[in-house]
């Protein structure tokens, strides 16, 4: 062993004694008394023992909070004018209605006309379905921040609203590629059509649209909600997206920004 490495053991080992015997004698030591006994080793072991002999909190590191267990986000959006409220909660409600009662004629539509059970009509039915979902992450949550006045979303709640909203969106863009495969064949082949337009593979290309997106989304919510948020926990928007939750990251966010321009 180095000989101040044996000094400084010494150190550690009279202090801890010192310590133990006022316990013993029922005598806390003082917050004075305390560091004086402490300023006689060096800084790494400081720390440990204003920890153990003072009863002081050990310092943390201002990037490894605990997030999972903090009190989550607030949602700002409009919070500067407060008195708008109930003009933005009716607003958004007649808009949220209207996406609704359209997607959902569109679908019924589609499903009761028999003439119109065409392989783009198949694609046009989920794209509503998925249109509908998609606004129903957000817009609920955001009429009930209007209407209540409070912004606050739980950090799970935050990634759940991030990850059904980046995955219904990708889905959306997938769909609408597969899509374009149908007036693709109608023009080069329209002679084989209906052949290789068939149900099978409109189900295979919606069912794929899905599968693609998920293990994506999934790597990008995590890499996001791993980020420690040491910063204000305040999101300038109406709901979760990535951008501003990168901003409020005290970590190096270049690999997260990389995998927003891929995806």
């Amino acid at each position: 062993m180095m000989p101040w490495k044996r000094v400084e053991l010494q150190n550690i080992y009279s202090t801890l004694m010192t310590s133990l015997c006022g316990v013993t004698q029922q005598r806390k030591p003082t917050r004075k008394a305390c560091h004086g006994m402490v300023d006689r080793t060096s800084a790494p072991s400081k720390s440990l023992l204003l920890g153990l002999i003072c009863g002081q909190k050990m310092p943390q590191r201002k990037g490894l909070e605990n997030h999972t267990a903090g009190p989550g986000f607030i949602l700002l959006g409009f919070s500067d004018h407060s008195s708008l409220q109930g003009l933005r909660f009716t607003v958004f409600l007649l808009i949220h209605l209207v996406v609704l009662t359209g997607n959902s004629l569109i679908a019924l539509i589609t499903v009761v006309d028999s003439s119109l059970h065409s392989p783009m009509d198949f694609f046009l039915r989920n794209l509503s379905f998925l249109e509908i979902c998609y606004t129903s992450v957000t817009l609920p949550k955001m009429l009930v921040g209007f209407l209540m006045g409070d912004g606050r979303i739980s950090f799970l709640g935050c990634a759940a609203q991030l990850y059904f909203l980046v995955l219904l969106g990708g889905t959306e863009c997938l769909l609408l590629a597969a899509m374009a495969h149908g007036p693709y064949t109608a023009i080069c082949d329209p002679l084989h059509y209906s052949l290789i337009m068939s149900r099978g593979l409109c189900v295979t290309l919606l069912l794929e649209s899905g599968m693609v997106v998920v293990p994506v989304q999934v790597v990008q919510t995590y890499q996001v909600f791993t980020l420690p948020f040491c910063a204000s926990h305040d999101l300038h928007r109406f709901f979760c997206d990535v951008p501003p939750l990168l901003e409020l990251a005290c970590a190096d966010t270049f690999w997260n920004q990389v995998t927003i321009v891929t995806v």
